[in-house]
């Protein structure tokens, strides 16, 4: 990851003194401020700058955890709005385990 990434760490666990660059998490409700920003989306392209307007760079996810949450707290409109945006705007770094680096573009 560049030297000032920031880090959105989504079900990743509360181990932030292991990482070394800047990370933003809320631990154990960690996904809430996705859920918010997509919840009040409009649009993909929205949705990206709202994660981006927050200094995020990347996102560091729990694969399976997020996605299971995701299917069962989103409205149809929301899962369309998260697919566009994962597929359009994330670009795969790593992947290992089932923990995923995702880099906003």
């Amino acid at each position: 990851l560049k030297e000032d990434a920031k880090v959105y760490l989504i079900y990743t666990g509360n181990q932030f003194y292991l990482y070394n660059r800047r990370v933003f998490s809320s631990g154990h409700t960690s996904a809430d401020h996705l859920l918010v920003w997509i919840s009040e989306s409009h649009s993909a392209l929205e949705l990206r700058d709202k994660i981006s307007q927050s200094g995020i760079t990347n996102l560091f996810l729990n694969d399976q955890r997020l996605f299971q949450v995701l299917q069962t707290k989103l409205t149809y409109e929301e899962k369309q709005i998260w697919n566009i945006f994962f597929n359009q705007y994330l670009e795969p770094k790593f992947s290992d385990r089932g923990f995923s680096v995702f880099e906003l573009k």
